[in-house]
């Protein structure tokens, strides 16, 4: 199924402009709103350090208000629609854009701003990509199942997520389209439809959570790793760039 990119909403809704020139969430984010996404990002700059990136996690950190924006701001207006893939089916939800065609489309944003010098912007696009990363490991989006305890699974995660925290061995996949890593995350995150697709069931989803919430962080860490690749953000020149760009964000 070929699906335009016009059956996306526009990319930055009057909310991510707003939050582009202020960045005023915090408020938001001390509510809990999104806070698994943010966990999942601030795991994935631990990974990157811990695993040896130290050059590429201190860039992440010097931008991670910006990647947690974008990170919540994703689930903003009815942009969630397209947050399902469905390995199966290679399609999305009810014959809307899947969530695949989104994360494309994020990073390629990201890549564009970057390039252009627009930093703050490149990680604000990064992090919202990332968040469609992140819930292809979840079982309801892997499965394009809207209900069927998805709420109250998302409660529980949101709940407990501290439990499950992963601080190295980053998921360095080698695929450099961003829609292959929803695929690959949603192929393995539908598995476990049958944890968390019936009535709340705090077992099971300490069984699915234990498998999937570690994996999301860890494949974000490849995931942002990747994007910093493809700007030529590494090694010794990283440390350099870093000082650049410090001077210039």
């Amino acid at each position: 199924m070929h699906l335009s990119l016009k059956c996306v909403p526009p990319a930055l809704s009057f909310v991510g402009k707003y939050l582009l020139a202020t960045g005023k969430m915090s408020y938001s984010l001390e509510l809990g709103f999104c806070s698994t996404h943010v966990q999942c990002n601030r795991q994935a700059r631990i990974i990157l350090n811990r695993d040896g990136y130290r050059a590429e996690a201190a860039l992440l950190e010097r931008f991670a208000r910006q990647l947690d924006f974008g990170a919540c701001w994703a689930d903003s207006g009815w942009s969630c629609v397209h947050h399902y893939y469905d390995p199966g089916r290679d399609a999305g939800l009810l014959g809307r854009a899947p969530s695949t065609v989104l994360c494309r489309r994020y990073f390629q944003r990201a890549l564009i701003h970057w390039r252009a010098g627009h930093y703050r912007r490149a990680m604000f696009f990064l992090g919202a990509a990332g968040h469609l990363v992140q819930d292809a490991w979840e079982p309801h989006h892997a499965s394009c199942r809207v209900g069927a305890g998805h709420s109250s699974y998302e409660r529980w995660v949101q709940q407990n997520r501290r439990r499950y925290l992963a601080g190295c061995k980053g998921l360095y996949w080698g695929f450099g389209d961003a829609a292959d890593w929803v695929k690959a995350a949603a192929c393995q995150g539908r598995e476990l439809f049958g944890l968390v697709g019936g009535p709340p069931d705090a077992g099971n989803y300490h069984l699915a959570t234990n498998c999937l919430l570690p994996l999301a962080q860890q494949s974000t860490a490849g995931f942002f790793l990747l994007f910093l690749e493809l700007v030529g953000f590494t090694g010794e020149f990283g440390d350099r760039l870093l000082q650049i760009i410090g001077a210039a964000a």
